[in-house]
């Protein structure tokens, strides 16, 4: 999007605000730069979310405090949020096409190691999947949160 059309989303924003973080997000790589148009003497700049830089990495969670892993965590419910409505908005939605589960996993650290193993590797062959005729896009969100201790339950 461009600035002009970001600020029609958000509203209410501040241009100068606007213009602040997009030129920091763009300077830490988290936006780029996909295309480039004059306009009235001066350049409109078209950005693109870089997903590779867009996330927390290991370093960053370990680092992070309480309160800004649930920020994090805020703003990862929020984009899910975001893209469940415009889902369920689209006019050839199909019911059941999106889905969402709970699922209890009771487990070793051992045996959540392996699945997480066995996991990523079902993953990565789904990511090595190009886009191509008849594909979309789709998103999968994962969340493991570990229960809090509340002593043994076995």
């Amino acid at each position: 999007m461009t600035v002009q059309q970001l600020a029609a989303h958000l509203g209410d924003v501040p241009a100068a605000t606007l213009y602040r973080h997009i030129g920091a997000l763009a300077n830490a790589g988290v936006l780029v730069v996909v295309g480039e148009r004059p306009v009235r003497g001066t350049s409109e700049r078209t950005y693109a979310l870089n997903h590779d830089q867009a996330g927390l990495g290991p370093g960053d969670l370990a680092s992070a405090s309480p309160d800004q892993l649930v920020q994090a965590f805020s703003t990862f419910v929020t984009t899910l949020i975001t893209a469940y409505a415009g889902f369920v908005n689209e006019p050839r939605a199909v019911a059941g096409e999106a889905a969402w589960f709970l699922t209890p996993l009771h487990m070793t650290d051992e045996q959540f190691a392996t699945f997480g193993a066995e996991l990523q590797a079902v993953l990565q062959r789904a990511m090595a999947s190009p886009p191509g005729p008849g594909s979309r896009r789709r998103t999968l969100a994962t969340i493991l949160i570990p229960e809090a201790s509340k002593g043994d339950l076995s």
